[in-house]
């Protein structure tokens, strides 16, 4: 599947998180011609680059909980996923895109992103949220903290799907040969 393709098949989802994150991230994979991620194992020493990757949490003194980070790759990334929707639904608690609850909800996703980082002993330098269908939200951090600063900066770290063709297009010409 091209990216073209892609983004069209995409585009209209919504208030699906559950039933769309895998399968949508794994086609943004064939489209921008990287690999799937590996099969999960339960094993962090092997779960390098997999779909929910334990992140064990410790609540209080004795507690732990498992969260599961939606897409993980060592030393890379970490992506947390959310959807919204166009016109929003309260019943399914997805936000309205563009709304005041749905920038809510992508700060929510950041501060989980944020917090699961905080369980690998290794930070990856980028920290990625996602609205599938619509858009992602870059943050990095490069010196091993967990300062993450939103990437490139705070004007520019959210890139919207529909224009992925043209940042490709700007970056990489078809006429260089």
């Amino acid at each position: 599947m091209n990216l073209d393709a892609f983004i069209e098949r995409w585009s209209n989802s919504g208030a699906a998180e559950r039933a769309n994150e895998d399968q949508f991230l794994a086609e943004l994979c064939d489209a921008i011609d990287v690999p799937r991620p590996d099969p999960t194992t339960g094993d962090p020493a092997r779960d390098l680059y997999v779909f929910e990757r334990d992140a064990i949490q410790v609540a209080e003194v004795q507690k732990q909980s498992i969260g599961k980070i939606d897409l993980y790759k060592d030393g890379c990334f970490l992506l947390e996923a959310k959807q919204g929707s166009e016109a929003g639904s309260p019943k399914l608690g997805t936000a309205k895109r563009g709304t005041a609850a749905w920038n809510v909800a992508m700060r929510d996703a950041y501060g989980q992103a944020l917090g699961y980082s905080r369980t690998i002993e290794r930070r990856p330098p980028f920290l990625l949220t996602c609205d599938i269908g619509y858009c992602f939200d870059l943050y990095a951090t490069f010196d091993g903290s967990w300062d993450y600063h939103a990437f490139p900066n705070a004007q520019t770290n959210r890139f919207f799907l529909r224009d992925l063709p043209a940042q490709r297009d700007r970056h990489f010409p078809s006429d260089l040969g």
